[in-house]
């Protein structure tokens, strides 16, 4: 709880424009709640984005102005789709890290 609190105050006083956050699901649990907090806060200042891999919707409420998207990877099945998943997902967010101009990813 206290490591949540000194993010809050930090990117309250550097003033940060745009974050995002990555996470595999909003579905139900801890992170995910906390995910959707910190968005739905830091949503007032700055341009907040919650990026995930699931297709679900969100189990938590979000505000209007926090954008929702799903990233886009290659589901493999076979003896090795853990592995080549996990690759596929990481491809997928080198792809989106260079394209995107953030200030913060989380």
């Amino acid at each position: 709880m206290l490591r949540i609190i000194y993010l809050i105050v930090y990117f309250n006083k550097a003033m940060i424009k745009k974050i995002t956050f990555i996470i595999y699901s909003l579905e139900c649990g801890g992170a995910e709640r906390v995910v959707s907090l910190l968005a739905n806060y830091f949503s007032t200042n700055s341009y907040v984005e919650i990026l995930v891999f699931s297709s679900n919707p969100p189990f938590y409420s979000l505000r209007k102005n926090v954008k929702y998207n799903t990233i886009n990877y290659k589901k493999v099945d076979g003896v090795f789709s853990s592995t080549l998943n996990s690759l596929s997902r990481i491809i997928a967010l080198r792809k989106l890290f260079r394209k995107r101009k953030n200030h913060v990813f989380i």
